[in-house]
């Protein structure tokens, strides 16, 4: 989400006086491994720091898939984020 979006929807939040806890970001899907890949890219880094999780039988139980939603303040405000 650009600056432009993310201070509109805060200006309907407040005009609205709307209260609670809500996601606000972009609807474009990152895995943690892309966002260090886009990351890296934009600052001119190295890809190979980025560390790439292989093996899905961990003892670890980590959830697959950690995308937050904006559906919440979407239905609030009647708005679609992009």
């Amino acid at each position: 989400i650009d600056i432009y979006d993310l201070s509109v929807i805060i200006k309907k939040i407040i005009i609205k006086k709307i209260y609670g806890l809500y996601n606000i970001g972009g609807n474009k899907i990152f895995t943690k491994y892309s966002f260090g890949l886009y990351i890296a890219k934009k600052n001119n880094l190295k890809k190979n720091f980025i560390y790439k999780f292989k093996n899905k039988t961990s003892i670890h139980k980590r959830p697959l898939n950690t995308v937050m939603s904006n559906k919440k303040i979407e239905k609030k405000l009647f708005i679609k984020i992009n």
